[in-house]
């Protein structure tokens, strides 16, 4: 917001929407930004809104995906925090998330600014299921992109790619990593013959 601050002041911009994090479902998760922050913050003759508070982020790919579709306009998404340039990196938590919320919502990632390819999805599966640890924030976002996956899982594609995201326990997750952790480091010092 500092840096907007200058530019809406230079240019008289009277309005300035922040894309919400998180939504109202989301009691007890704590952002910096929030609606009860943003919208009450002013400086010379602009105002802020906390801009889509009552969709999910999973509802907001939703309606990216079917604009796009309709419109055959495919913006690219810049999401990833550890790619510099300007790219999405394809292999951080963050873009993983974003990847599958497309495929969630029927969309092809790569029309979207990823590179996605079969590959990439059992890597995702080993990364989430015994390498990354979630967030408390980061859990109901793939518990929605889980949801999505099932409403859209025909039963002819039971079988699909997309299938183990929807048996992951997302809220015993990083417990599961935990364990797995440990009986590795247990193996390795047998093999290494420490206690």
């Amino acid at each position: 917001m500092g840096l907007t601050s200058v530019i809406a002041s230079k240019k008289n911009i009277e309005l300035i929407y922040i894309a919400s994090s998180y939504n109202k479902q989301d009691v007890g998760i704590k952002c910096a930004s929030d609606p009860t922050i943003d919208n009450t913050l002013r400086f010379a003759n602009t105002r802020i809104v906390h801009d889509q508070y009552n969709l999910t982020r999973q509802e907001k790919l939703d309606k990216i995906v079917q604009y796009a579709e309709k419109s055959r306009q495919y913006p690219f998404l810049r999401v990833c925090w550890k790619e510099k340039g300007g790219k999405n990196c394809c292999h951080c938590e963050k873009c993983y998330r974003t990847i599958f919320g497309i495929i969630a919502a029927g969309g092809d990632p790569n029309q979207f600014g990823f590179t996605y390819t079969p590959r990439l999805n059992q890597k995702i599966r080993y990364e989430l299921l015994y390498k990354l640890t979630l967030t408390d924030g980061q859990k109901p976002f793939w518990k929605d992109i889980q949801k999505r996956i099932r409403q859209n899982l025909s039963e002819t594609e039971s079988n699909s790619q997309y299938q183990w995201i929807t048996k992951v326990n997302f809220d015993d997750i990083n417990s599961n990593w935990r364990k797995i952790r440990k009986k590795i480091g247990k193996c390795k010092r047998l093999l290494l013959g420490r206690k």
